[in-house]
């Protein structure tokens, strides 16, 4: 790297730096938002209050279709009061963290008088921003395999307890206190939601909103439909949907099966091509 480059990186990073340091500053009103946020899950949060102040000062409205997804996700994962909030702290962490890693990058390149340094710096700078971007998708991801591992367990339970002739609210009721994924403890917010003055219907109906996929939503729709009918045709369709699911889970766990094999190929055609590389460039060599 000449003189030029390091000049101009030299002045990238006390540009950047200066502007970090005055959002910085600026968002120290958001200290207290801050404060709540758990440490291991949200490392070095004390400067996400630059991401706030920089948001604020570019009065973002979240309006884009991509915003309005990931708003959506946040309901699920923490309900429709704090989803506003939790989007935005990811959306802190991104900025933040881009920016730090652009001042680290440029002090890097300086130190090292490499423009390599520089750009692997960059690359580092862009697959941290990328995991703070998909934490969101991965734990709705989780989340959802979650729900749909427990979901027909949790059919053939109620069909099983419903046909011993136990009503629909007690059967409810022993099936949460008897699971720890995240159904049981969706079931478990809708008995207290019930306790609570919320009619059956309504706690049903907000228990697939919270779970946020579809077999679930097309299940309590039928349930709140069969509510009306009585014990012995809800009996039957817990008894046709438990099927239907164990077959679904079936297949989706031989669909995983495979594209688990199919990730396999990946590592192995790497080194299968770096093995035979080893072995040819030595004998192109001797010719």
């Amino acid at each position: 790297m000449n003189s030029i480059g390091i000049i101009l990186l030299l002045i990238v990073c006390t540009i950047v730096s200066v502007i970090f340091i005055v959002f910085w500053i600026r968002g120290q009103k958001y200290d207290m938002m801050i404060a709540v946020l758990n440490k291991s899950e949200y490392p070095l949060k004390e400067t996400y209050v630059y991401g706030f102040a920089v948001m604020d000062f570019l009065k973002l409205k979240f309006m884009d279709p991509y915003s309005h997804t990931m708003r959506g996700y946040c309901r699920i994962l923490y309900g429709e009061k704090y989803a506003d909030f939790y989007y935005r702290v990811n959306l802190a962490q991104e900025i933040t963290f881009g920016t730090l890693g652009i001042i680290l990058s440029c002090f890097l390149g300086i130190l090292s008088k490499d423009y390599l340094v520089f750009g692997v710096g960059i690359l580092g700078t862009l697959g941290v921003v990328y995991y703070f971007v998909s934490l969101i998708t991965d734990k709705i991801h989780k989340r959802n395999d979650s729900i749909s591992r427990d979901y027909p367990e949790v059919l053939s339970k109620q069909a099983l307890l419903i046909n011993a002739g136990m009503i629909l609210g007690d059967a409810w009721v022993k099936i949460s206190q008897n699971g720890e994924g995240v159904i049981y403890q969706e079931m478990r917010t809708t008995v207290e939601e019930i306790e609570n003055g919320t009619s059956e219907y309504q706690a049903y109906l907000e228990f697939a909103q919270r779970c946020g996929i579809n077999e679930v939503t097309k299940f309590i729709s039928t349930l709140v439909q069969n509510m009306r009918k009585g014990n012995k045709e809800l009996v039957e369709y817990l008894k046709t949907a438990s099927k239907e699911s164990w077959n679904e889970k079936k297949q989706n766990v031989r669909i995983k099966g495979e594209e688990a094999s199919n990730k396999l190929l990946i590592p192995i055609t790497i080194m299968f091509v770096g093995l035979m590389l080893m072995i040819m460039i030595p004998l192109m060599s001797n010719i």
